[in-house]
């Protein structure tokens, strides 16, 4: 019985972990077909996932993929998925640091994209750590002077509340 959607199945696991031997071409059909479940894996399947949530092509979020992951496994699962696929390109012949510097500017471009996508629908729910990552405080403040139409502040709604209230 294989897992739903696991990388690797319970045979595959059980000869990499050295629980069950393999020999000649069965040995070797084994190999194959762990190559050919990573490639589509890291060719196809992330790319789909992250093209779909990013187009909001289906209502699944980045969030909704690691909500069963224990909070405590997380950075080590993420870490240890990072090293793997470093080892790859390095055995690729990719420079690693170029990768994770390729790979940390579009994280950061993608993240700047949904915080302006968040203040464009709903700029009560954008927090000003997410305001400080799309820019500086005087950038900030500069757009928030330039916009024509900038509606009551916090402070002001706030301030009415109060009113209406005495």
């Amino acid at each position: 019985m294989s897992e739903s959607g696991a990388l690797l199945t319970p045979s595959q696991r059980d000869y990499l972990q050295e629980k069950e031997d393999k020999e000649g071409a069965n040995e070797r059909m084994t190999k194959k077909r762990i190559r050919d479940r990573l490639y589509k894996t890291l060719v196809e399947d992330i790319q789909i996932l992250q093209h779909s949530i990013e187009s909001d092509a289906v209502p699944i979020q980045y969030e909704d993929l690691i909500k069963d992951l224990p909070q405590n496994d997380r950075r080590r699962s993420f870490s240890k998925a990072i090293v793997f696929i470093c080892q790859l390109a390095a055995a690729g012949d990719i420079d690693v640091d170029d990768l994770l510097d390729d790979a940390r500017t579009e994280v950061k471009e993608g993240r700047e994209k949904a915080i302006r996508e968040k203040l464009r629908r709903d700029k009560k729910s954008v927090t000003i750590g997410e305001l400080l990552e799309i820019g500086s405080p005087d950038e900030i403040l500069g757009e928030i002077q330039a916009d024509p139409n900038p509606g009551p502040s916090g402070f002001d709604e706030l301030t009415e509340q109060q009113d209406s209230e005495n």
